[in-house]
């Protein structure tokens, strides 16, 4: 895996949250989450709900997933698993939940940055 973080599988779940831009493998992808098969995997990119970044290696073209589209496939996994939702939903409210991710994220540090600035003056 190729990597400037590590990545966390939070509470056990089959979601990825990386803290910066993270490449893998069909393979690394299938590790994080739990149940998925190749096969489907391979369905939801011929589907277009996700767009991993396609590299020639010798005669075959490989498929690198990015960050968000690891975030994408596990939040999705876990609601047509948990929840029976079909494949078009669970993606459109996986895609609802990764700014949301991103900007607990961003609204954390700020606050953590401004309480800093206000113990000071």
């Amino acid at each position: 895996m190729t990597k400037e973080s590590t990545s966390t599988i939070v509470g056990g779940k089959s979601t990825c949250i990386c803290t910066s831009s993270q490449i893998m493998m069909a393979g690394e992808v299938l590790k994080l989450v739990k149940g998925l098969t190749r096969d489907k995997l391979s369905y939801f990119v011929r589907a277009g709900y996700v767009s991993p970044r396609k590299v020639k290696r010798g005669s075959l073209d490989q498929n690198q997933f990015s960050e968000k589209d690891a975030f994408l496939i596990g939040r999705a996994w876990e609601y047509m698993t948990r929840y029976q939702t079909s494949p078009k939903a669970a993606f459109e409210k996986a895609a609802r939940d990764y700014p949301q991710m991103g900007f607990n994220f961003e609204s954390s540090s700020t606050s953590d940055s401004q309480r800093g600035k206000g113990g000071d003056g």
